[in-house]
C-alpha cells in the first residue's frame, strides 16, 4: 500500500519576476520564466516565457515559446508558438514558428517565420 502514501513531485522549477521588480539588463533561463513585473533589456529563455497581465518586458527576446497577456515591445525570436491573450499588447519585430492572436490582443510591429540558418 506504500503507493498511495508516496510524497507528490516537486514543482518544475521557475524563475519569476515580481510584480514589484524592475530589472534592466540581461536575464538568461533555462526553466519556465513568468514576468509580472517590468523588464528591460535582453531575455533568452530556453523553455516558456510568460509575460503577465500588468508585467512589462522591452528589448530583445529568444524563447521556446511566448505567452504574452502583458505588455511586450522589441524584437523576438520564438522556436515555437507565440500566444497573444486578451489583454496582450505588442509592438515590434517577431519570428515565430506558430502564431496564435487571441480577440483582444494588440499586435504591431512586423511578423515573419523563424529565420533559416
Amino acid at each position: 500500500m506504500g503507493f498511495f502514501s508516496k510524497t507528490p513531485p516537486p514543482p518544475p522549477p521557475r524563475t519569476i519576476v515580481g510584480a514589484k521588480t524592475a530589472m534592466r539588463g540581461t536575464l538568461s533561463t533555462r526553466v519556465q520564466t513568468e514576468i509580472h513585473g517590468r523588464v528591460e533589456g535582453t531575455v533568452s529563455c530556453k523553455g516558456t516565457l510568460s509575460v503577465e497581465p500588468g508585467g512589462a518586458l522591452k528589448g530583445d527576446i529568444a524563447a521556446e515559446t511566448l505567452v504574452c497577456r502583458g505588455d511586450a515591445s522589441g524584437k523576438a525570436a520564438v522556436s515555437g508558438l507565440a500566444t497573444f491573450g486578451e489583454s496582450a499588447s505588442w509592438d515590434g519585430e517577431l519570428r515565430a514558428a506558430r502564431l496564435e492572436v487571441k480577440r483582444g490582443a494588440r499586435v504591431s510591429g512586423t511578423i515573419q517565420p523563424p529565420a533559416h540558418a
